[in-house]
């Protein structure tokens, strides 16, 4: 991953990675990742969304 790419890009590869390996009930992750399209996303995949709003 290129250091230059901000966290948030990568957001939803990393989970799915994640839920290849495991069964991912939860996402913790800093402000950095509060964005409708991260939540939505979580929603769709019944994941809880653990990140708090700006």
């Amino acid at each position: 991953m290129d250091e230059q790419v901000h966290d948030n890009k990568v957001f939803k590869g990393l989970v799915e990675k994640s839920c290849e390996k495991a069964k991912v009930k939860r996402v913790l992750a800093d402000k950095a990742y509060d964005s409708y399209d991260n939540f939505e996303f979580l929603q769709s995949r019944s994941i809880d969304p653990a990140i708090p709003v700006r």
